[in-house]
């Protein structure tokens, strides 16, 4: 009778162990798609934070501390993206007229999920974010935070206008920004 008490403790307990395994490889999948796949976050209609980081060569000899602080907004836009069920995007805009060079500098910093490279301050993102906007100073490097709505359709997509949240200007400033625990609103 012992014995077969321990057995049914053991079935138990693999199968404890083994829906535990299961839930947590669903939960990384899913993760993971969230975030190769903004669209599929924001299929409920409820947006998408988007950061801008516009850098040029002239910012070569800071590099590493630029990489660094923008190493962890990355990680902590995403997380707040993934908390409040929105999508998030890392754009990279290289002012340089050649989109060859601006391709060179802008791999510096790791990934992005989209990237714009030539044409220097004529560029769509910067015409958009920073010539469009009569307040602003146009500097690098810098980080421009966003959200819009986003409305996925069976056969169109509607975007709504950027809303400006956040200015990060200067590499140490980016550095700071990204160690700080602030949210976007």
């Amino acid at each position: 009778m012992a014995l077969l008490i321990q057995n049914v403790r053991g079935a138990f307990l693999l199968r404890s162990v083994w829906i535990t395994l299961v839930t947590l490889v669903a939960a990384y999948a899913e993760l993971a798609q969230a975030q190769t796949n903004p669209l599929r976050v924001t299929r409920q209609g409820k947006g998408e934070i988007v950061a801008v980081f516009i850098t040029s060569s002239c910012c070569t000899a800071i590099v590493p501390q630029l990489r660094a602080g923008l190493d962890r907004m990355r990680e902590r836009l995403a997380a707040q993206a993934l908390a409040e069920g929105v999508g998030f995007r890392l754009v990279g805009v290289a002012l340089e007229w050649s989109p060859d060079s601006g391709w060179a500098h802008l791999k510096r910093y790791g990934a992005f999920d989209e990237v714009t490279v030539g044409s220097n301050w004529l560029s769509l993102p910067i015409e958009r974010l920073v010539w469009q906007d009569s307040v602003t100073t146009p500097s690098v490097p810098q980080v421009v935070i966003y959200r819009h709505s986003v409305d996925v359709g069976e056969r169109s997509i509607q975007i709504g206008p950027p809303q400006i949240r956040q200015r990060v200007r200067g590499w140490k400033e980016i550095q700071d920004w990204g160690l700080s625990q602030q949210l976007i609103p």
